[in-house]
């Protein structure tokens, strides 16, 4: 990656994370659009509060896994093989570890994560349950 022409190599790196930001966009505008057209305007309502706790959780991921990819980089050109391996392991781990207890959290505390982000609406809570139960599946794949 350090050589050659650098704008190519920033596109190269680059245009990964713009796919991936389009489709989450994508994702959050089916996501409306469904809600709305099936659901009615009041779920709407609800997706719409808590996506400021669904944003908090998906920037946190996108940090730690930033940061993770900085040390198994450090350890891959050190040739530390062992130590990338170790280290892609925890990460792993952790995320599925966070992932279930961020499900079972959310699913506990549906109603007070909606009232605290401003939902009024009994659906709002069932929604972001709805959420937080497929939060463990979808966060791993992406």
């Amino acid at each position: 990656m350090t050589s050659g022409a650098v704008w190519k190599v920033i596109l190269r790196f680059a245009f990964p994370l713009l796919i991936g930001n389009l489709l989450q966009q994508l994702y959050n505008v089916t996501d409306s659009v469904i809600v709305g057209q099936f659901l009615g305007k009041e779920s709407l309502a609800a997706v719409s509060a808590s996506f400021f706790i669904y944003y908090f959780i998906i920037s946190l991921v996108i940090g730690i896994g930033s940061g993770t990819s900085v040390v198994i980089s450090q350890f891959f050109g050190a040739k530390e093989f062992d130590k990338v391996q170790k280290a892609f392991s925890s990460f792993f781990i952790f995320m599925l570890v966070a992932g279930v207890l961020l499900s079972i959290a959310g699913i506990i505390f549906d109603v007070q994560a909606d009232e605290h982000a401003g939902g009024r609406d009994p659906a709002g809570g069932r929604l972001f349950q709805d959420l937080c139960r497929g939060y463990v599946l979808v966060r791993h794949f992406q």
